[in-house]
């Protein structure tokens, strides 16, 4: 039987070859460095007698929905940059190393807390296809042991058949998140229970037949097939891929991303990293998500 994982890492193993044959046909040149951790002197006090650095939770966040849902959710009191994940493509491009949203900026950064180091966090500054995804992820296994991943990517609506009203789901709170967790994460939920009301337990599973793409099925594919528990949270997004909702806040999936990091932190035993959210990031009269953002 194809398990949801298997078939994804089929469907991205697919792509790669595809990838590689069209930039050979054009002419134009292939990546061959496979990705690289590196690991800043931060980073190196905090690796373990192994080499790898251990955490309670790592948080994997794509360019967009993701990374604006790191800057609202996280404080930048106790993080410090770790590392950085070298990719060779994106070496000619230049980037800036101060940005005031350290989160959502433009360097692919591991950010931690090095005061309990139960908290690391990979912020991407670009798209990352398939069929590079799995070198990725692949770099990320091998130099990290988590607990549990979270990853927090984007799908636009136009590029799936879900159907999503806002009006009529306004007190969801989840109406433009949907989430995939790995079967290792099912089974740690029925061992340890969960609320059937909080906000992460009614958060809708993705729809089937919706693809996920990029970094964010390559490493929900590695992480499952090494059976740690994860959850992907897949923000629904009416803009171009990286870009912001900005007719309405209640549009903006990076706003409930924000909300549900912020519960799985807590659940971790790291509510110290929690940014409590602004009074104009309410979404809705909710009392729960009221609570969470205020």
């Amino acid at each position: 039987v194809l398990t949801m994982a298997t078939l994804m890492e089929f469907a991205a193993s697919g792509l790669e070859r595809e990838g590689g044959s069209r930039a050979m046909a054009s002419g134009l040149p292939t990546v061959t460095t496979p990705p690289v951790l590196h690991w800043g002197s931060a980073g190196r006090k905090a690796l373990d007698a192994s080499g790898k650095r251990a955490v309670k939770l790592l948080v994997i966040a794509t360019k967009g929905s993701g990374t604006r849902a790191l800057d609202m959710a996280v404080k930048y009191e106790g993080l410090r940059k770790e590392g950085v994940l070298l990719l060779e493509e994106l070496s000619m491009r230049g980037s800036s190393l101060s940005h005031e949203k350290l989160l959502d900026g433009s360097v692919c950064s591991l950010w931690g807390r090095p005061e309990d180091g139960g908290l690391l966090i990979l912020s991407l500054s670009t798209a990352i296809s398939s069929w590079r995804g799995h070198g990725v992820a692949a770099a990320l296994m091998a130099g990290i042991t988590a607990e549990r991943v979270l990853v927090l990517d984007e799908l636009p609506l136009r590029n799936c058949a879900i159907d999503v009203d806002l009006d009529d789901d306004w007190e969801s709170d989840c109406s433009l998140i949907r989430k995939l967790p790995t079967d290792a994460e099912l089974q740690r939920l029925a061992s340890v229970g969960a609320d059937a009301q909080d906000l992460v337990s009614r958060c809708p599973l993705l729809e089937s037949g919706v693809v996920v793409e990029g970094l964010a099925a390559a490493a929900l594919t590695a992480l499952h097939v090494r059976s740690l528990p994860a959850v992907l949270y897949v923000g629904l997004s009416k803009e171009a891929p990286g870009q912001v909702a900005r007719a309405h806040v209640h549009e903006d999936p990076a706003y409930p991303l924000a909300a549900l990091l912020r519960v799985e932190m807590a659940r971790a035993g790291l509510g110290a990293a929690v940014k409590k959210a602004a009074a104009a990031d309410v979404l809705a009269p909710s009392a729960e998500l009221g609570n969470l953002y205020l």
